[in-house]
């Protein structure tokens, strides 16, 4: 299963937040991580069509 996080606070470098994610999963669990901006660029082009269903926390 695929979580995406999205929250200020991860950090910058792709490969570091990823590291990070990882570390804190368990299981099955496939985290991918955005900063709220990078999710807003995404969300403009039109990009996030791999959600299908979420749930806001």
């Amino acid at each position: 299963m695929d979580i995406l996080v999205v929250a200020p606070n991860l950090p910058t470098d792709p490969l570091e937040r990823q590291r990070f994610l990882v570390g804190l999963s368990w299981g099955r669990l496939e985290p991918k991580g955005l900063l709220p901006e990078e999710f807003d660029r995404l969300e403009a082009k039109g990009a996030l069509g791999f959600l299908r269903e979420g749930l806001e926390v």
